[in-house]
């Protein structure tokens, strides 16, 4: 992401940025570092460089995969407004290609009472996986599970939305759809960061016309 800010000193030029993040959350992020490190005395170059080598966080749109003509990103989102800006990310970096989503739920209390906005924040993903929910030790809440938020979305319009009942069937799942160019991200706070490995062991032979 590229971006310029200017200071109160209205005599000085605007400072280009570079960020090597995408993202407008990441930018407005940015901004209030760049506002709290000048507002200590911090050169501007100085928070120019720092920016230009940060390396990013760990499943943080994490790129495990990038080669043979598709994209495999791993990322920690699990709340509906995280989703949504990851997924606008991921039109930033694939503007040309499908977005396929996988998503594990995060919690049987977590979707119920954000169902309906679980419902409704995936609509920048073409196609979208649904997976179980990762219980981390609670009890089902009935009526809040993968067959209900499948149904959630799609009444809500996102008709190319599938359960996923087995993960270990998703990469042979993934080769029916895919193209040279399409971006495959799987969110989620649980297990399901595992899987994102997997799918890169299974790529490495995939060859796409």
């Amino acid at each position: 992401m590229y971006f310029d800010v200017s200071t109160k000193n209205k005599s000085e030029k605007p400072t280009k940025f570079k960020l090597p993040m995408l993202g407008i959350h990441n930018v407005r992020n940015c901004l209030a570092s760049v506002a709290i490190a000048t507002e200590i005395g911090i050169k501007n170059r100085q928070i120019v460089d720092c920016l230009y080598n940060f390396k990013g966080v760990g499943r943080r749109f994490d790129i495990k995969w990038n080669k043979n003509g598709i994209t495999v990103v791993d990322d920690y989102a699990h709340h509906p407004e995280e989703i949504k800006v990851t997924l606008s990310a991921a039109k930033l970096r694939c503007p040309d290609g499908k977005i396929i989503a996988i998503f594990q739920p995060h919690r049987y209390s977590r979707l119920k009472e954000l169902f309906s906005d679980f419902c409704k924040c995936f609509y920048d993903a073409n196609h979208l996986f649904i997976a179980d929910v990762y219980a981390a030790g609670e009890k089902e809440i009935f009526g809040y599970n993968r067959a209900n938020l499948v149904k959630g979305i799609i009444n809500e319009g996102h008709l190319g939305t599938y359960s996923l009942k087995n993960p270990a069937n998703l990469a042979s799942k993934l080769t029916k759809i895919i193209r040279k160019g399409d971006l495959i991200i799987l969110l989620g706070a649980g297990s399901i960061t595992n899987w994102a490995n997997d799918l890169v062991e299974k790529f490495k032979n995939l060859r796409l016309e």
